[in-house]
């Protein structure tokens, strides 16, 4: 059994093929591990455990990460775009102005988490995923109209609130 350590120098090495060989029959935990910036374009990371870390930046961009834990972590501006995410937990986490673009997050929970201007372009998830956020959140979040999974009038009500809050503002001038 190696060290996290040593698994963590292999992923900011790039040492990806090694990282796959060592972690092929386990889940690895890289729980509390700040990697801000990782570039994990297009790996198969299968079920991992990024638990308070910080992967702020990261770049999980067409990432195959069925049942990852990723959770009360910072994934701010992290990159997910086409990313398989199939039955992924991701709560209590910062994914603030992070792309989902393409993602696909069926049968996963993304709740209580910020996603305070993401992009959900074309991204797949369930339903039940959007109850946890507020329509003034949501009223942030770039492509929401593309999302299939998105429950029906939910549009409708953020469109409300984006044209409501430019009423104020404009009104305040």
């Amino acid at each position: 059994m190696h060290t996290k350590d040593y698994l963590v120098s292999l992923l900011r090495e790039g040492r990806f093929d090694e990282w796959n060989e060592l972690t092929a029959e386990t889940i690895p935990d890289l729980s509390e591990v700040s990697l801000p910036g990782i570039d994990f374009h297009g790996e198969s990371l299968g079920a991992i455990l990024l638990l308070r870390g910080d992967f702020s930046g990261a770049n999980f961009s067409n990432c195959e990460m069925e049942s990852s834990h990723l959770e009360m972590g910072n994934f701010s501006k992290a990159n997910f775009e086409n990313a398989h995410l199939v039955q992924a937990v991701m709560c209590d986490s910062n994914f603030r102005n992070a792309s989902f673009r393409g993602a696909n997050i069926r049968g996963g929970f993304l709740f209580n988490s910020d996603i305070t201007g993401a992009d959900l372009t074309d991204s797949s998830m369930d339903r039940d995923n959007f109850e946890t956020f507020s329509v003034a959140m949501l009223a942030t979040v770039k492509g929401l109209e593309t999302v299939r999974g998105l429950p029906h009038g939910l549009y409708a009500d953020v469109l409300w609130y984006r044209r409501e809050m430019g009423r104020r503002l404009w009104k305040r001038r």
